[in-house]
């Protein structure tokens, strides 16, 4: 509690911020110079997310496989864009093919799918979203909380435009999450 306050412009917390940024493009395999920290929780980098890239009326594509997918309807709506929903037996995750034919269909700006579901302890496969939502001029949303760094997330290679890791569940640690944007 006696340790000086590193303020915002502090070149020694630039540096440390500097450093963070490196990390976290290292744990997603993205070269995107604008993957940052959020002091917050996974709940926080995911709202301050869809909140900036969903506008009133926008389509947005939300595969719902466990708990989570609700929270991607919740903040998709809360940022004013029109839903549209399928959804998987919980426990079991998408056949790729099945959601990228919804993506031809509905042409959504964005698709925000969770990849590690917490609440069926499922891995989502995503390494052919990414190209299929760009075909149709959309972006790619992953909810990778429960997945970051206990699965490989391959930012550039999959063509993920924007994905918030959390360090509450793999790591153990208190809220902090990182994200890579766009």
């Amino acid at each position: 509690m006696s340790n000086r306050i590193l303020g915002q412009f502090d070149s020694h917390f630039l540096t440390i911020m500097d450093d963070t940024m490196e990390l976290t493009r290292q744990a997603f395999e993205t070269k995107n110079k604008w993957a940052f920290a959020v002091d917050g929780s996974g709940r926080a980098g995911l709202e301050a997310l869809m909140s900036n890239i969903i506008s009133k009326g926008d389509k947005v594509l939300v595969p719902v496989l466990g708990c989570f997918g609700n929270l991607g309807i919740e903040l998709a709506q809360r940022a004013g864009g029109e839903v549209i929903t399928m959804e998987t037996e919980w426990g079991t995750v998408f056949d790729q093919d099945e959601i990228i034919a919804k993506i031809k269909e509905v042409k959504p700006k964005v698709v925000a799918i969770v990849h590690g579901e917490t609440s069926t302890g499922r891995l989502q496969p995503i390494d052919r979203l990414g190209a299929a939502v760009r075909e149709v001029g959309g972006f790619l949303v992953v909810d990778a909380v429960a997945s970051f760094m206990g699965a490989p997330v391959k930012a550039d290679e999959w063509q993920i435009d924007a994905v918030v890791g959390g360090l509450t569940k793999v790591f153990g640690c208190l809220t902090g999450d990182v994200i890579s944007d766009l």
